[in-house]
């Protein structure tokens, strides 16, 4: 294969109508350089294999025996980009037009560095679009690390970032071992290398939320037993790089980041079960202010949700 400008890798399973649409994205670009589109598809049962085939001549496809999951699908591609660039695009994902041309164009003069788009989270059973400002909370975490650790990764999906594909060489591929947040360790391992991020602060990817997705809520508690293992297994690493709070506080500010989302949700059995495991790692005092505040929290969302839900009544029995 010939050396091109970017290769985009698109993992895909039974998802034949939206990586359509994905594709045509692509296809779409401004982007004035030399494009290799490589769509892995991880043993789809529907007819994805031969829509590409027919419909999709100029696209790389590589079809897969056996599902492997989109970590071990994106690897696969990897080893076949022989581009500058990678740019990887889930199937249920879009790119707007200049996506291309607005990151690599960022990229440009920047060795040790990946491009980081905002992104459109378009909830589709709902129909409500919101814009993600995809940068690490420093106000909340300290920092980008810190973030990782706690928070997971504040890259809500990987169809929003270009690499250099030398930092595959160095950094290596997805861990083909997780489940799930993947993408979150490949990062940490990313800044742990000296490869930092830069913030293009526009939004160029929407990205189609629906309950099929590894990212749904049903997930949390696998993803919370990755982050504890992820901050055991990455925490020394980080601590010789960076000034970063205990281990023990990390831990526990995994179990209370957990535990506010069933606080959110009403799930109080479950929210003090987390908060009390939390208090095993730090202080009393300190899980105590955090379940004041999540209480807080809880207390000033549905006041709002109630004064709405009055106000529309009030206005519906005006109309009539």
């Amino acid at each position: 294969m010939s050396l091109v400008d970017v290769a985009v890798v698109i993992p895909t399973h039974n998802r034949r109508l939206m990586l359509e649409e994905a594709l045509n994205s692509v296809l779409a670009q401004s982007f004035d350089g030399t494009i290799r589109i490589i769509v892995v598809d991880d043993c789809s049962q529907d007819d994805t294999a031969d829509v590409i085939r027919q419909r999709y001549p100029q696209v790389n496809l590589i079809p897969l025996p056996h599902n492997v999951g989109a970590y071990a699908a994106r690897n696969r591609a990897i080893e076949l980009t022989n581009s500058r660039y990678v740019a990887f695009l889930d199937s249920d994902d879009l790119w707007e037009p200049d996506y291309l041309t607005i990151q690599i164009d960022a990229l440009a003069g920047h060795d040790r560095s990946f491009c980081v788009s905002d992104v459109v989270i378009w909830r589709v059973d709902t129909k409500q679009k919101e814009v993600n400002q995809q940068q690490p909370n420093v106000q909340r975490y300290g920092s980008a690390f810190h973030h990782l650790l706690v928070g997971g990764s504040f890259i809500c999906t990987p169809s929003s970032v270009v690499f250099p594909s030398t930092l595959f060489m160095e950094v290596g591929q997805f861990n083909e071992s997780l489940r799930i947040a993947g993408d979150t360790d490949f990062y940490l391992r990313c800044f742990l290398a000296g490869y930092a991020p830069i913030y293009t602060k526009q939004s160029l990817v929407i990205w189609r939320e629906h309950g099929n997705q590894l990212t749904h809520r049903k997930n949390d508690g696998l993803r919370m037993q990755e982050r504890l293992i992820r901050a055991q297994e990455y925490y020394p690493l980080i601590a010789k790089q960076e000034a970063i709070v205990s281990l023990q506080q990390i831990q526990a500010e995994i179990y209370l980041t957990f535990a506010g989302k069933h606080c959110a949700n009403h799930a109080f059995g479950q929210w003090l079960r987390l908060a009390l495991q939390s208090a095993r790692y730090f202080s009393w005092l300190y899980t105590l202010q955090q379940m004041i505040r999540q209480i807080k929290r809880l207390l000033m969302r549905d006041l709002i949700e109630k004064l709405i839900f009055r106000k529309t009544i009030f206005l519906e029995k005006i109309r009539v």
